[in-house]
């Protein structure tokens, strides 16, 4: 094998095992995240963008009319505004358990990619301090 050969396959192995580690830990470092805020700091997992229902204000008035025959009163302002913010935790609980699956994945599969290429960069990097 050539030098050249030599060197491109060193440089293919090195960063392929630098993607690797870097998406497991990406992987690995969402996934606690996820796991901590669901376990252990309950109060941290709550989602950012949901709307309170104290101020009528909040939540838009539907104007009178298009085919509505009575107003909207503040207690269906408010109702919709409830039922508006039990869809958005219910979101968030689907978006965070996507996100689990997703972590998961990335572990599994560049836990092994890492470990195969990173036995090869470390075993050339034995041969050449020898």
């Amino acid at each position: 094998m050539t030098k050249a050969s030599s060197f491109i396959i060193k440089l293919y192995f090195a960063v392929v095992s630098a993607v690797t580690l870097f998406t497991l830990m990406f992987g690995l470092i969402d996934f606690l995240s996820i796991g901590l805020k669901t376990y252990v700091f309950k109060t941290a997992d709550v989602p950012s963008y949901t709307r309170t229902c104290g101020e009528l204000s909040t939540f838009p008035a539907q104007p009178k009319g298009e085919g509505r025959s009575v107003e909207y009163t503040p207690e269906q302002q408010k109702a919709d505004c409830e039922r508006s913010q039990m869809d958005d935790l219910k979101n968030y609980h689907t978006q965070k358990a996507n996100d689990s699956v997703r972590d998961f994945a990335l572990i599994l599969v560049s836990l092994p990619l890492f470990l195969i290429h990173f036995r090869f960069v470390y075993r050339d990097w034995k041969e050449d301090r020898a």
